[in-house]
C-alpha cells in the first residue's frame, strides 16, 4: 500500500492531516480545477486532495507534488508524496510562510522566531502533539527538530526550481507561489 493509501485507509491519520494541516485527500485521483478547460496546466497532473479554501493538492507527472490555489497561485510544494506528508506533519503552517523572503538569510532569525511562535501556538493543543507524532510513527516519517534550516528549506527549493509547475490562462504563464511582500512585516 502506497503512503497515500495508507492516509485514506486510517480514519485516525486522515482525521489528523484534515483537522490540523487543512489537507483531506480525494477517494481517486480527479481531474485537477481547471476553470471548465480555461486553465492551461504546463504538466500534466492529477488532483488527490483538496484545502478548506479550494486549494487542490496534485501530483504532477515526474511524481512530484504541487497546489493550485484557489486564488491562482501555484507551484510544486514537494519532491513526492511522502516529502508532501512530511511537509504537513513538519511545517503544517507553510501556508503562512509562501513569501520568498523569510528564505533570505538575512531572515533566518525572524523566521525561527515566526515558525516557533507558529508552531508552539498548535502544540498548546496537547492532542496535536500526540496525533503529530502517532501520525509520523505510522507513516515512518521523521519529526524535525529544526524545520526553519531542513524542511522549510526543501520547501524552498522544490517550489523554486526548475520547471515551474504553472498554468496558462488567455496566454499568460502563471507560475507564482511566492508573492513579494513579508508576512511578518
Amino acid at each position: 500500500m502506497d503512503i497515500l493509501e495508507q492516509v485514506k485507509n486510517d480514519k485516525k491519520i486522515k482525521d489528523f492531516f484534515y483537522r490540523f494541516c487543512d489537507f483531506d485527500p480525494y477517494d481517486d485521483y480527479m481531474q485537477t480545477l481547471d476553470l471548465n478547460g480555461e486553465m492551461k496546466f504546463n504538466m500534466n497532473n492529477k488532483a488527490f486532495g483538496m484545502a478548506g479554501d479550494g486549494t487542490e493538492f496534485v501530483l504532477l507527472e515526474d511524481g512530484t507534488v504541487a497546489m493550485s490555489g484557489s486564488e491562482g497561485d501555484v507551484g510544486r510544494i514537494a519532491e513526492s508524496m511522502e516529502e508532501f506528508l512530511a511537509l504537513l506533519l513538519n511545517f503544517p503552517c507553510f501556508w503562512d510562510f509562501m513569501c520568498y523572503r523569510v528564505y533570505l538569510d538575512e531572515n533566518k532569525d525572524k523566521f525561527r522566531l515566526k515558525l516557533s511562535d507558529a508552531m508552539s501556538e498548535m502544540s498548546e493543543d496537547n492532542e496535536f502533539e500526540i496525533l503529530r507524532f502517532e501520525t509520523a510513527e505510522k507513516l515512518g516519517i521523521s519529526i524535525d527538530t529544526d524545520v526553519v534550516s531542513n524542511t522549510a528549506i526543501r520547501f524552498f527549493n522544490t517550489v523554486t526550481r526548475q520547471p515551474r509547475f504553472g498554468y496558462y490562462f488567455e496566454d499568460a504563464f502563471y507560475d507564482e507561489l511566492f508573492s513579494d511582500y513579508c508576512f511578518w512585516c
